[in-house]
């Protein structure tokens, strides 16, 4: 029986790993990025409550806030909506953004909540 040297095999071999690894390093990078905009999400929805839900809060000035925050941390966050609403008793902010993949959008998205500073007189 003949010897047959194995020569070419390590650039087989490459040849299957390599998009192997490279989807996989792919994948986590997009797990960072989702990561980082579900971060940046729940910083902006909590600083549009924070903003919100004081004595003379504006919800306006709430969502400024919010939009801010994504601005400052959001990273490869698109599609960013910011929703306030404030009542006498609540105050509510959510944030939903994607973040484009290859293969589709991966969404994020947070909801804030605090109840609604109101000032009372002492009894």
């Amino acid at each position: 029986m003949r010897h047959r040297p194995d020569r070419g095999a390590a650039a087989v071999e490459w040849a299957v790993a390599a998009p192997i690894l490279i989807l996989l390093l792919a994948a986590v990078g997009y797990g960072f990025a989702w990561a980082q905009a579900s971060y940046a999400a729940r910083a902006a929805a909590q600083a549009a409550v924070n903003s919100a839900r004081v004595i003379g809060g504006d919800p306006t000035a709430a969502q400024s806030a919010a939009w801010q925050q994504m601005d400052d941390l959001g990273g490869a966050a698109t599609g960013i909506h910011v929703t306030v609403t404030k009542d006498a008793q609540a105050t509510t902010a959510t944030v939903t953004a994607t973040i484009p993949t290859p293969v589709g959008v991966l969404p994020v998205a947070y909801t804030a909540s605090g109840s609604t500073e109101r000032w009372s007189p002492q009894p």
